[in-house]
């Protein structure tokens, strides 16, 4: 594509932070890079910088948002991005990015890249997707059916009451599924795969719990998704990358690039009605499914991954929606 000219902000000559965010660190937005010497740039694969304002297609907002919004400064954040000297008449020109977990209105109508999108806030926002983490990013997609033990698996922790009804529902259908889990708080009934790391402590039962996760991504041909802090789940990307079918949960979230890709063709989705069910679902979906349709699944979620969210396609096709519905 051809690159968009950009006007990038910068702290403390367009912009100063409020003194509560002065200590914080400061977090590269996700449309944005460090350079070789450090500063900060629109990211050159997609954008081409300009220093006059006249010149500028969009403006770009350097830092991600989302520690703000998350920490209960929405308005502060918002008055800042209020406060930019070439907001006025360009407000959708103005790219913002929140990789925060929450999902709360932004009150200003700029053109807001955001992770945790729900449907009230879809018509307002453009989804994008949580960066993997290193320690799976280091990873290779595995097609090795042969290594598959389990049928689904979840390892994880009990930060709200969805994930602790999917744990129990699953475990509760052990003698019909093949079941990973790793969950302190659920019941293990005898028989299942369920381990425990709590004898590790600090960095090391960090450590052993992303080793178990990766290995369960492995092992297994879905993995279980549910939401975390906000409506949206990190794991399925990773689920995605490493080639197994994510289970997405309840119906309010949003997800990236939705006019590209058909989650449906990989993804397994069980709504907020039949959480509580999510064993019987999954058993029933693999009583019904023969393994080579799951393998299928699992090769098209990798593909999915591949052509939209790799760091070479993501950006682009970001962009691309941006001036489609805002700029």
């Amino acid at each position: 594509m051809q690159r968009v000219p950009c006007f990038l902000y910068r702290e403390d000559e367009h912009f100063s932070l409020p003194p509560m965010f002065r200590p914080l660190p400061r977090f590269v937005c996700a449309l944005a890079v460090r350079d070789g010497s450090g500063a900060v740039r629109p990211h050159p694969r997609v954008f081409r910088e300009v220093t006059r304002p006249e010149e500028a297609e969009v403006f770009l907002f350097p830092w991600d948002i989302g520690q703000y919004v998350d920490g209960g400064a929405l308005n502060a954040v918002a008055g800042v991005i209020a406060g930019l000297p070439y907001l006025a008449g360009r407000e959708k020109r103005h790219l913002v990015c929140d990789g925060g977990d929450g999902a709360a209105h932004f009150p200003l109508p700029v053109c807001l890249f955001k992770i945790s999108v729900t449907r009230e806030l879809a018509a307002e926002t453009i989804a994008m997707p949580y960066p993997l983490p290193a320690h799976t990013a280091a990873e290779s997609p595995s097609f090795d059916w042969g290594a598959v033990r389990y049928d689904t698996s979840f390892v994880g922790n009990a930060t709200n009451e969805v994930r602790r009804a999917v744990a129990v529902s699953v475990l509760r259908q052990a003698g019909t599924l093949r079941v990973l889990v790793d969950f302190d708080d659920a019941p293990v009934p005898d028989g299942v795969h369920c381990y425990n790391t709590r004898e590790h402590g600090g960095a090391a039962r960090t450590t052993a719990r992303q080793r178990l996760y990766r290995r369960s991504l492995k092992e297994s041909l879905s993995v279980l998704c549910p939401p975390g802090v906000g409506p949206h789940s990190i794991r399925m990307y990773e689920t995605m990358y490493m080639g197994r079918m994510p289970v997405l949960f309840g119906d309010s979230a949003v997800y990236p690039l939705a006019w590209k890709l058909d989650y449906d063709a990989f993804c397994l989705r069980i709504g907020k009605d039949a959480i509580l069910e999510t064993g019987e679902v999954l058993a029933a979906w693999f009583r019904s499914h023969t393994e080579e349709e799951a393998r299928e699944r699992c090769v098209l979620a990798c593909r999915a991954w591949n052509a939209c969210f790799a760091p070479e396609k993501l950006l682009p096709l970001l962009l691309e929606e941006a001036r489609r519905r805002f700029l």
